[in-house]
């Protein structure tokens, strides 16, 4: 090959070398070297081609360097093995997942297995083959995210705007646990297997849900019906429907919890402690203090347990996990029936009473996500209703800055 501008570079640990490009009469990449001398010598040749049996380019760049690195290894013997053609998608998804074991600290267990979850859902639904059947050949684009969008977009149906939303929030966060799994941090795990490129997968764009995020304010004698109503429900259900209501705590925090976050004093408060624990994996922004009055205090007083004992009691984490994403809601669904994420909505409840108040009794914007454990921006955003636009004095400044309508929460 005289034009050297066509060709493609190759690197193995021997040295460089070049793909030859395709044509009609090569669909598949070459490569053509010259092989050490004393394999020159047995063979009877100055130079070696051979097919890498894919016309694909980054694949065929691997396929060539094992070529290459096995005529330094065994005089090309395994070069001529089947296997080596095909290397480039020989890991099996299910071979993948079984390598994917981070650690409690860094990934909960309860995630670890809804992002398996996740992954296999994706392939199911986006690629339309079971999961121990692929490989990590599905992956080396966007078409199964895209196609997974598609297909939750479909099953949810263009007449129920609020179904098509929560669909697409959904599609999105199963993407987002999948990807999760070929995180920059756990890429280690999968050391000796052959990958494809994985840019176009995890740079994928996710769905636009342009549904109103903003938090509804409790209808009028709500909180007071739910009061009423605590009682008559299980323990587990009591605790994470107080911890959500009045603490803003998150279904995933409730679901870890364990007495030793909480601190009682002499004087009848307390606080809560949310941090990262060898347990429960935590944002550094979500990271935070809780005080609790006494009224708060006195009600959790009955359901207080030893500091090593989880909040909600059960066999498993999963059997925890039902508490705070099923139990609680098929039960406020009775009160707040126009809303599918009612557990959600007691923690936007508690973060509401914090915005409204003064910010000289420890209320308004930057309290709010300092409570909830959010940016000021996503507070902004769940909280549109109780927000107005205030236009910037100056005018070189762009940006819009707001202010607290105090309303009733």
């Amino acid at each position: 090959m005289k034009n050297r501008k066509l060709l493609v570079r190759v690197s193995c640990s021997k040295r460089n070398f070049y793909l030859m490009p395709l044509t009609d009469r090569r669909p598949h990449y070459y490569v053509h070297f010259a092989p050490p001398r004393w394999v020159r010598e047995k063979i009877g040749r100055e130079e070696v081609t051979r097919s890498t049996g894919t016309s694909e380019l980054e694949p065929a760049k691997r396929i060539a360097a094992q070529i290459i690195e096995s005529f330094w290894l065994d005089a090309g013997a395994s070069a001529d093995a089947k296997g080596l053609t095909t290397q480039s998608d020989v890991a099996k998804l299910e071979e993948i997942l079984s390598r994917y074991q981070p650690l409690p600290q860094n990934v909960s267990p309860t995630a670890a297995v809804a992002n398996r979850a996740a992954m296999r859902r994706l392939v199911r639904e986006g690629a339309g083959i079971e999961p121990t059947k692929a490989t990590v050949a599905v992956f080396k684009d966007a078409k199964i995210i895209k196609e997974y969008q598609l297909a939750r977009q479909k099953a949810a149906g263009s007449l129920n705007l609020v179904k098509q939303q929560s669909a697409e929030v959904s599609a999105n966060a199963v993407v987002r646990r999948a990807r999760s799994i070929f995180g920059r941090d756990h890429l280690h795990f999968y050391e000796g297997l052959n990958l494809p490129d994985l840019t176009e997968f995890m740079k994928a764009r996710l769905l636009n849900v342009d549904g109103d995020m903003s938090f509804v304010p409790f209808g009028p004698g709500t909180v007071e019906r739910i009061e009423r109503e605590l009682p008559a429900q299980s323990r587990n259900v009591q605790l994470a429907t107080l911890l959500m209501l009045y603490l803003g705590l998150r279904n995933c925090e409730v679901e870890f919890a364990k007495w030793e976050w909480f601190q009682r004093f002499p004087d009848g408060t307390g606080t809560l402690m949310i941090e990262r624990r060898p347990y429960f994996k935590v944002k550094n922004r979500s990271v935070r203090t809780l005080e609790m009055d006494i009224d708060l205090v006195a009600k959790l007083a009955p359901f207080w347990g030893p500091p090593d004992e989880w909040l909600i009691v059960a066999p498993n984490d999963t059997e925890r996990k039902k508490v705070t994403h099923r139990d609680i809601n098929s039960w406020l669904r009775t009160i707040i029936a126009a809303r599918t994420k009612c557990a959600y909505e007691l923690r936007k409840h508690a973060g509401s009473v914090i915005l409204t108040r003064s910010e000289s009794d420890g209320g308004g914007l930057a309290c709010a996500a300092r409570f909830l454990g959010d940016t000021i921006g996503t507070t902004e955003k769940h909280y549109a209703r109780f927000l107005k636009p205030v236009h910037a004095v100056r005018a070189a400044e762009l940006t819009q800055k707001f202010q607290v309508v105090r309303t009733a929460a």
